[in-house]
């Protein structure tokens, strides 16, 4: 039986609903299994690693968070990491660009 994961991960409803929009573009561009691969990993990294895996950008102090960024495959994505509570909580999740999930021409920003 595996070991319960060491973190817990809080995802928005718009980070539920952004996951579900990438999965069904996912799957229409062909790249289902390549997608599902990249979600399950993420999801492992933030749940058992998540300062050891992404990279640190800020420190939040007073609020004891750590601000940091992840690539893998597909996706990457922005997490705050409360160390002491051992939670993750999901800022963003994104398609990297070129690699068949975002919408070339598409302003980002927009």
């Amino acid at each position: 039986m595996p070991s319960p994961p060491k973190f817990k991960l809080i995802w928005s409803e718009k980070n539920r609903d952004a996951v579900r929009a990438l999965g069904k573009k996912a799957i229409h561009r062909g790249l289902k299994k390549e997608f599902l691969d990249s979600i399950e990993f993420i999801i492992e990294k933030l749940s058992e690693e998540p300062l050891g895996w992404g990279d640190p950008l800020y420190s939040y102090k007073a609020m004891d968070l750590s601000l940091c960024h992840g690539i893998y495959f597909l996706l990457h994505i922005y997490y705050a990491v409360d160390e002491n509570k051992q939670i993750v909580y999901v800022q963003e999740l994104l398609p990297i660009p070129g690699l068949g999930l975002d919408d070339p021409g598409r302003d980002p920003a927009a």
